[in-house]
Parts: C-alpha cells; structure tokens; sequence
C-alpha cells in the first residue's frame, strides 16, 4: 500500500514454499511485515488462497486480536481501490473468523471438534489458576500422605535429606516443580522415566550429567571465541598493536583447538593444562593506541577467568567420576520422578472426575488427537495438514517443545513441503520460567542457511524506532554483556542494530 520496504523486509513478505526464520530485532517493523505477508499471500494472482486456510499462531490474546484488526484494516483498503474484486471481498469477511489465535486456542478449538475421540464430556470447561492451585495441593497432600504411611526407606530417605522444614512445602515445590518441566514436554511419562535412566548410564561420553557439562562448556569456548574474534577486528591494521594482535590470534587458535577436541575427557585435558603466556608490552603512548589496547585487554582478562572458571568448576571433577556420582544420586531422583508420577496421575483422575482441564491438558490432549502412540500423525492431522497451506507463529523464541510438535504434526513438513514460517527475536525471550525453550531458536539459527533454501533465516535488523545515536550507544554494551551463554546468541554484526536512514522511519507501521 505505497510502503517503501527494505530488501530484507521484501524477502520476508515474498519468499514462499520453505520453512522460514525470521530474526526480527525489536523495531524492525515486524509486525506490519508479517500482516503484509499475509495480504500478500491471500491475494497472490498465481495461487490465491482463503485467509482461513492460514494459522497465525501469536503468544497473547490480545497480539491475535490486534493482528486480525491490522489484517482486516489493510484488507478493507485494498478493497477500497479495487471494490469489484470478489476475491477480496471473500476475504475482508473471512477475516472476521480466520485462524489468528493463541497455541491454547488453536488447541481448545481443536478439542471442541474432537472431544469425542477423548474420555472427557463434551461440555468440559477450563480451570482457572486459582482453582487449579487449589486443587493441585489438595491432591499433593493425598499423595504424599499416602507415601508417609507406606514411609519407605528411599522416601524417609529422600526428604531427611532435601527438606528442612517440618511441613511440606519444599517437597510440594519440588513436586511441582518437577510436573511442570515434565508436562512442557510432549510425553511426560517419558521424560520422567529418562530423568531417572540417565543417571544409571555408565557410559561416560553419553552419560546426561557428562554431556550437559560438556555443552555448557563449548557454549563459553564459542563465545571466547566470538569475543577474540571482534577484538582482532579492532586490533587489525594497527601496527602498533601488532603484538597484541599476534598474542589474541594465538589464544583464539588455542581455543578453537579445544572445542575440537572429541571427548569430554579430552576437553578438561586441554583446558586443565592450558597456561596464559605474559601479555606483551605495547611502547605507544598515543592515546587511540592505549585506548585500543585497554579494550583488548579486558578481553583478555575475560577470557582467562573464562578458562579459569571451567578449570575451576565444570573440570574440576574426572569426567569417570562422574557416572558414579550419578549412580548415588540415583535413588533421590527415583523418589522424586515416582512421586511426580504418582500426583501427576492423581490430578488427572480428579480433574476428569469435576469434568474440568488446565491449558497443559489442553495442549497433550490436542497433540494426542494429532499423533498417535507410534508417533505417526492421525487422520485428523491429515485434515489439517489440507486445510492450512502455511503455518506462522509470532514470538516464536517463547515456543516450548510440546507447542513444536503440535505444529510440526499439522504441517506439511514431514511431506517435503515445508511450511512452517517463525517470527521472534531470542534476545528478547524472557518466558523461560513458563519453561519457554529459546534454544529451538538458536538452534534453528544456526542451523537455516542465509541463501535460499528449504530451511532459510532472514534477518530483520534495521530499527526504525530510534536514533542512530541510541542504536550505536545499545550495542556497544549489549556488544560486551550478551553471548552466547548470556542471551543464547552471540552478539556479533548479525544480531546488532542497523539503522538505515534512507528507508522511511516505519512509524505508522511500528
């Protein structure tokens, strides 16, 4: 509608038939992008589609409301210029009714239309969260009073050694806790019974504590890195600083060396062993050339306290060492998961008995209607896989893993089709405590090619929202605090600010 668009906003509203990824920093103009997306796609002359064979996936119910009124304004206009369409027309009216809601509504509906392939009545109703936390400490305090009667030696064992108090509230909160990561995941009863297996594992390099150890630790060797990496950038072409310039170079070689490294045994090895050589002198006295060095050294001093922190800490147990601690753990982590089982049944017994459901039931009863036991989409997947031609999700950094395979089972994806468009910036995830999954951002990140390809991420850098000066000042500091491990995205050229001052400031679209 007359909007001057970047090169990477076109690619955004124009590139169709992949699974996209779109980084869309914060005033980048997502929002009014994606709505173009949309109207773009409804009125394609090639292969026009029904706004209602779309599924806008957005996190709040008032981000839905607010992307149908969006869509439906620019609908109208277009309407407006061209008013014997009856395409359009079609679709202004659809847009009333089209599939622009939550992940819990998406499944809600789904639930209304399906409830007879489940055991619930079909007059069920959700429970709010006062009532849900009412009812989840009543059926604790059955469950656990029953496990004080039985009062077996790994369970009297298990809370004289994790709970302080003379009530129950560290166990219930333990209990809770641990139902809640469990029902995050698609399969709950499967991942409690992996939680108690992994620390039976004897295999060192396989083991789940050896592993989770052996992540976090690349994570900081990958962010040194990325840190030396920008410092040589500055350093570059100074000859003054030439030293200094050699000296980083050789302890980002050393690093990369160490994340090469193929056990976890050998990578404590390398970084146990590894020792600093003394910092050069530098003779300049000008002041840029001092200044240069100052920021060069910080790193400097940041990286060794990185490697000292691993020496110190992930390292400073033998990795076969490990497996045994595990094995003592074990029979805490039995109790834990098996007490978690035993609420976990209880409370669908009694949510089943006051025909009532929470938004985690409505979302395993929606995946249980899309995948069966075997893992295979059922016939009603099938369906939907038909009736959305593309799948887009909003703030797609606060997904979790179950909402992944919901809306993995109803694309096409599994065909060759990909179809799946995600829109979201992991810097700005701040749901992990909803036990949101970031990761499956970054993993997707670094995994999408820039180049065109079935699996492809766009960026969306530029802000429109502020001045060049703010721009520059927020990303030398974030440039400094966020990597990797403090954020889950290096902070380099790709995910820092741009501004572009010969596009249009965007105003009335951000």
């Amino acid at each position: 509608m007359g909007m001057k668009w970047t090169p990477a906003q076109e690619q955004v509203i124009t590139t169709r038939d992949r699974n996209i990824l779109v980084s869309a920093a914060a005033g980048s103009g997502k929002t009014a992008v994606l709505v173009e997306r949309i109207c773009q796609r409804v009125m394609d002359s090639a292969r026009p589609c029904n706004i209602d064979e779309l599924l806008v996936v957005t996190f709040t119910k008032a981000a839905a409301a607010e992307m149908r009124g969006r869509i439906a304004d620019s609908l109208e206009k277009r309407l407006e210029a061209d008013p014997e369409n009856t395409h359009l027309q079609k679709q202004v009216v659809l847009s009333r009714n089209a599939q622009i809601t939550t992940i819990d509504g998406f499944c809600l509906n789904l639930l209304k239309e399906h409830f007879y392939l489940l055991d619930m009545e079909p007059d069920f109703m959700v429970m709010d969260e006062n009532e849900k936390k009412l009812l989840m400490e009543d059926v604790f305090d059955q469950v656990v009073n029953r496990y004080y009667e039985e009062r077996t030696p790994e369970f009297v064992s298990f809370v004289e050694n994790y709970c302080t108090g003379k009530k129950d509230e560290e166990l219930a909160d333990f209990v809770f806790s641990m139902y809640q990561n469990a029902t995050s995941h698609p399969w709950p009863e499967v991942w409690l019974k992996e939680c108690m297996e992994g620390y039976l594992n004897v295999d060192v390099d396989s083991h789940p504590l050896v592993s989770a150890v052996r992540e976090e630790a690349l994570i900081i060797l990958r962010d040194i890195g990325n840190a030396l990496e920008e410092t040589l950038k500055e350093l570059a072409d100074i000859p003054e600083l030439e030293k200094l310039y050699l000296d980083l170079s050789n302890i980002k070689e050393d690093v990369a060396a160490m994340e090469q490294t193929e056990t976890f045994e050998g990578l404590g090895d390398a970084i146990r062993s590894y020792k600093f050589v003394n910092m050069p002198k530098i003779s300049s006295k000008e002041e840029c050339i001092l200044e240069t060095k100052e920021k060069a050294k910080k790193v400097r001093d940041w990286t060794k306290g990185q490697i000292k922190a691993l020496k110190d800490g992930y390292f400073s147990t033998r990795a076969e060492l490990l497996p045994e601690e595990g094995r003592q753990v074990y029979p805490m982590m039995k109790v834990l998961c098996e007490l978690t089982l035993a609420f976990m049944h209880a409370f669908s017994r009694a949510k089943l008995r006051i025909n009532r459901v929470d938004f985690n039931d409505v979302e395993h009863m929606a995946l249980s209607i899309l995948v069966d036991e075997n893992g295979e989409v059922t016939p009603v997947a099938v369906e939907c896989q038909k009736q959305f031609k593309e799948i887009m999700i909003d703030e797609y950094q606060d997904s979790n893993l179950l909402q992944e395979y919901i809306l993995t089972a109803i694309s096409t994806c599994g065909s060759g089709n990909n179809n799946i468009f995600m829109v979201g910036d992991v810097k700005q995830s701040i749901y992990r405590f909803r036990l949101a999954r970031p990761d499956m951002f970054v993993e997707k990140y670094n995994r999408y090619t820039l180049e065109p390809s079935k699996e492809q991420k766009i960026l969306l850098d530029k802000n429109f929202r502020s001045r060049t000066e703010v721009l520059d000042f927020s990303n030398d500091v974030f440039r400094s605090l966020m990597q990797a491990d403090f954020g889950d995205i290096a902070y380099d050229s790709h995910a820092e600010w741009g501004s572009d001052s010969g596009c249009c400031r965007m105003s009335e679209a951000v």
